[in-house]
């Protein structure tokens, strides 16, 4: 089933794909910067507790663009 979008629909899918591809220039940009290790959990007080690799960051991406994906799909 094709759902016509509106003008608003437009937008916002526009939107989420701008957020998701400034997401991913951003972490290109800056990842040379970061040290190898970076904190990757706080806690409730804002103290780091889990820490790993910078390159866990495109995981953020890859999570992105998948939801980005089936959220369009559907």
């Amino acid at each position: 089933m094709k759902i016509k979008l509106d003008a608003a629909d437009k937008i916002l899918e526009a939107v989420a794909l701008i957020a998701v591809l400034g997401n991913a220039l951003m972490i290109a940009i800056s990842i040379q910067g970061l040290p190898d290790i970076i904190p990757n959990h706080f806690d409730l007080k804002g103290t780091p507790n889990q820490f790993g690799s910078k390159n866990s960051l495109w995981a953020v991406v890859a999570v992105s663009v998948f939801i980005y994906t089936i959220a369009g799909i559907t």
